[in-house]
């Protein structure tokens, strides 16, 4: 029975960390709809996908997302690798978001650019909301 017990936590704590990839996700994607937006707007016509990509990849504007893009890559390794604690993994990760989204010592650059797309998107704002809220948990 505590075999139960244990596998049935180390589960929930899966789901956790799946949830907190998910939710992350759709904070990048929505950030990086405002950055392809801001981009369009400078250069007065719209990106393919294509050059939305090779500017997130190359681009200085697009630099403040690189931080996330590489957590949200770890974070799906993590999730995937059965050999890791999960219950640690998940502290690990909420503790570094906490950073980023929380913490004002820490990505002053992030926080600046995060705080223009949360005033130019209702959605945004809930959807880190989410995270954060999930990041607490």
């Amino acid at each position: 029975m505590p075999e139960e017990k244990t596998m049935s936590a180390d589960i929930t704590t899966k789901d956790r960390l799946n949830t907190l990839s998910k939710t992350l996700l759709q904070v990048h994607k929505s950030l990086l709809d405002f950055q392809k937006g801001v981009m369009e707007a400078l250069g007065g016509k719209a990106l393919t996908a294509y050059d939305t990509w090779q500017l997130s990849v190359a681009h200085p504007d697009f630099e403040w997302l690189r931080l996330l893009s590489s957590m949200i890559i770890r974070l799906d390794d993590a999730t995937d690798n059965k050999d890791l604690s999960h219950e640690s993994t998940h502290a690990q990760f909420s503790a570094e978001l906490n950073a980023i989204f929380n913490d004002p010592a820490q990505h002053e650059d992030f926080k600046q650019r995060l705080e223009i797309a949360l005033a130019n998107s209702p959605e945004l704002c809930l959807q880190v909301a989410d995270l954060k809220r999930r990041i607490a948990q």
